[in-house]
């Protein structure tokens, strides 16, 4: 039982991380990848992190970077990313502070999911034991049917 718990938390794991995945770039490499035309959409906010959609062979993919100051301030930005015709979208206020991506269904599973299913293991592996010792104490118990008593000479 315990191996189908721990390969199915394996498993959500492995779906919510692989669904969540996201491209992270080096600030230079994003400057570049503007230049030549590769990124469509960008959403930036004060804070320094910009989100964008890049092109890539078969289609777009989700990508994340920091800028050295906040990237909403930043008029060379904003100029380079408008004279490349990227589409930009200036957020005021950071949605996701704390975790990045939380605020999404797979965010969310991700956290709650495995946190939720390690809970549950310890709760099935205490109960088993609380079992296991209470069959133990009593057919270990003289009188029971199963007790052998060292001292008694066999049937």
């Amino acid at each position: 039982m315990m191996r189908w718990i721990i390969g199915v938390a394996v498993l959500i794991t492995g779906v919510t991380a692989w669904a969540e995945s996201e491209r992270y770039l080096r600030y230079e490499q994003f400057i570049r990848d503007v230049e030549a035309g590769l990124i469509e959409s960008v959403r930036v906010d004060r804070f320094s992190r910009i989100v964008g959609e890049m092109r890539v062979e078969d289609g777009t993919q989700s990508f994340h970077t920091y800028s050295d100051t906040g990237s909403a301030n930043d008029p060379l930005l904003i100029r380079l990313l408008n004279e490349h015709d990227v589409a930009v979208t200036i957020q005021s206020e950071r949605d996701d502070l704390m975790f990045p991506g939380l605020m999404s269904l797979f965010g969310l599973m991700y956290i709650v999911i495995p946190l939720t299913l390690v809970v549950l293991a310890f709760l099935i592996n205490h109960k088993l034991n609380r079992v296991l010792a209470n069959q133990h104490r009593v057919l270990s118990a003289p009188g029971s049917a199963f007790y052998d008593d060292p001292l008694q000479p066999g049937p």
